[in-house]
């Protein structure tokens, strides 16, 4: 991907949801959940937004309500309620995206768009073992890093939120790949708010949250 090709953020297109699909088969297990759906389900859980690079999907998502049936909305719904959120209206859910290689130049204008349109505070989630790349985008486009969770499958994945939270100023950083202490320090009171590099490796920035 170069620097002259042209990233564009739109919904999809029905015909171009087979696309999707196949790069959520191409995640293995972490996109068997959305992978497996017949077209019909797949349209019906939610609105289906894609970044394009000049023309070709690189990356999509969906944006959807607690009413849906898709298994990872329920997933999610069940981790929201162990999370102790603020109240903050309605929540509405940004599913775990697909990628193709190179995704992650336009990733942080495509969130901050679905974001924009969902008119409401996000709950996300991101795959911790094919979602990294995309970290960097989710803090770039507003958000917080506010657990790890299993989902379907009991794959692990970063559940972020946008809208209705607030952190602290204060900052330290634990390595991406130290999963275990990640885990531990957002369970105690700590929100991811970006990243760092740090000795050649990158690390989550951590505050309080408020």
């Amino acid at each position: 991907m170069t620097n002259t090709q042209r990233m564009t953020v739109r919904r999809l297109a029905r015909r171009e949801e087979g696309t999707c699909r196949d790069m959520y088969r191409a995640a293995g297990r972490d996109g068997e959940w959305a992978g497996a759906m017949t077209p019909d389900t797949f349209a019906a859980a939610g609105e289906w937004w894609g970044l394009f690079c000049d023309g070709a999907p690189v990356l999509c998502a969906a944006l959807a309500d607690a009413d849906r049936s898709v298994l990872q909305i329920r997933a999610l719904c069940g981790a929201q309620r162990t999370l102790g959120l603020p109240p903050a209206g309605r929540w509405r859910y940004l599913l775990p995206p697909a990628a193709a290689g190179g995704a992650e130049r336009g990733a942080a204008r495509f969130l901050d768009a679905v974001a924009a349109r969902a008119n409401a505070p996000l709950v996300a989630a991101l795959p911790v073992k094919t979602g990294g790349a995309l970290l960097a985008a989710y803090f770039a486009a507003g958000f917080y890093l506010w657990a790890m969770r299993p989902l379907a499958s009991l794959r692990p994945h970063y559940i972020f939120l946008r809208g209705g939270v607030q952190t602290g100023r204060q900052c330290r950083i634990i390595r991406e790949t130290d999963t275990l202490a990640l885990s531990r320090a957002l369970e105690e009171g700590a929100a991811g708010t970006g990243v760092w590099y740090a000795q050649g490796q990158r690390c989550v920035c951590l505050a309080p949250k408020g």
